[in-house]
């Protein structure tokens, strides 16, 4: 989980959020670490599970929002490694949430998009180039 944390700070300062911090702590109030969105001066917090077996449910996107709202940000931002419910996307669809989900397949694609934690290689044809995960830079991650 800490290495996710890491990498999910890393993928936000590569969006135009500076200032990244992780909190570091268990028991976070529902907010894994925080920063600006650059180009509007807003503070963005983020929470990010690195689940494979289940996904994402309302309860815990209501204590994001709730999170959001005591502690002052503009919005938040949810990153896993799977997906969310219906119910879980329903709640942020609501009114003043300001909540943006980012599931597995949004993830994977911001991370290609970023270049972070891929390394590209010789694909089977002469010419071709494949993208292949960078199992050194995830090794390091959070060290």
């Amino acid at each position: 989980p800490k290495q996710f944390e890491h990498l999910v700070g890393m993928l936000l300062d590569s969006l135009m959020v500076s200032q990244v911090s992780i909190t570091g702590r268990t028991r976070d109030g529902g907010i894994d670490g925080d920063g600006t969105l650059t180009s509007l001066n807003v503070k963005v917090a983020f929470q990010a599970k690195r689940w494979s077996s289940k996904n994402v449910g309302s309860a815990l996107i209501r204590e994001f929002i709730g999170a959001i709202a005591v502690n002052n940000y503009g919005c938040g931002i949810f990153v896993t490694t799977s997906y969310f419910t219906d119910s879980a996307e329903q709640e942020v669809r609501k009114p003043g949430s300001k909540v943006i989900l980012v599931n597995s397949i949004c993830l994977a694609n911001l991370l290609l998009g970023t270049g972070l934690g891929v390394r590209v290689v010789p694909g089977k044809f002469d010419g071709m180039l494949t993208v292949g995960i960078d199992e050194e830079f995830f090794q390091k991650l959070g060290t």
